[in-house]
């Protein structure tokens, strides 16, 4: 929290708010048994660059994804709409990426999936945007408990593919 405005905070809920219906449906078609959805604010240094890192995943060179999020964030904005990306891993992934993009989100990581370990039908849901992170944990219920085969290892979501490592 330290230097985290409330705006910025409020930020980070909106997108959580608006995004979250989206991010459960892809978690629910990714194939994971135990997924961490992430929605990345295009618009935030640290959001850009994991949405860019997925398109990178998938398959899509450097120049691409530069054009596409353009591109993207031009076509969203005529809509008077923000990109954001909507990305699925597992938690050893999320544990790699996401302290890319926070100074405490090591920490705040392992405090959720603490939480997630005791509540066992609860699943991390983290926005990055507004200079920071925001965690949440919701409940699905009709969540696949067994791992789905997914084809070359990769994770659908929204039309990105986000290899699983």
């Amino acid at each position: 929290m330290k230097g985290m405005s409330h705006s910025e905070m409020a930020d980070r809920r909106v997108m959580l708010a608006h995004n979250t219906p989206m991010v459960i449906e892809a978690m629910k078609e990714s194939g994971l048994s135990d997924p961490v959805g992430i929605i990345a604010d295009t618009r935030d240094k640290m959001g850009r660059k994991l949405f860019k890192m997925a398109l990178l995943a998938s398959g899509k060179s450097e120049q691409d994804a530069d054009d596409e999020i353009r591109a993207m964030s031009k076509e969203m904005a005529k809509k008077e709409q923000i990109l954001t990306g909507i990305l699925v891993v597992d938690w050893k992934r999320a544990e790699q990426i996401l302290p890319l993009t926070s100074p405490t989100a090591t920490e705040t990581l392992g405090e959720v999936r603490r939480l997630h370990h005791v509540q066992k039908d609860s699943y991390a849901i983290v926005a990055v945007g507004s200079g920071g992170n925001t965690y949440t944990l919701v409940v699905i219920d009709d969540l696949p408990t067994q791992p789905q085969h997914v084809e070359d290892g990769q994770h659908r979501v929204r039309g990105i593919y986000f290899p699983k490592q």
